[in-house]
């Protein structure tokens, strides 16, 4: 799933006709974040930073960049996502 939304991210022009909210990568990304970030996103509802340990391909993730279901991205919606390494 990481790896279909980078290989998407990287084959879609920064404009695409149609509007972005229906391009492949925002999809992707949808899909990612619906998996990795709304289980946790109860946890830190009202929070202005979030600690993330990423493992595995889920280090490759940018977690602001995963789109919101309002057109939007967690950079402009969610807490600060603070990286730590394990």
């Amino acid at each position: 799933m990481v790896v279909d939304w980078h290989e998407r991210v990287a084959g879609i022009p920064a404009q695409q006709p149609g509007g972005e909210a229906k391009s492949p990568a925002r999809l992707a990304g949808a899909e990612l974040r619906r998996k990795i970030w709304d289980p946790l996103a109860a946890h830190v509802d009202g929070a202005r930073v979030a600690p993330v340990v990423p493992d595995g391909a889920l280090n490759l993730v940018n977690f602001a960049a995963l789109p919101t279901p309002t057109d939007g991205y967690l950079v402009e919606h969610g807490p600060l996502i603070h990286y730590l390494c394990a």
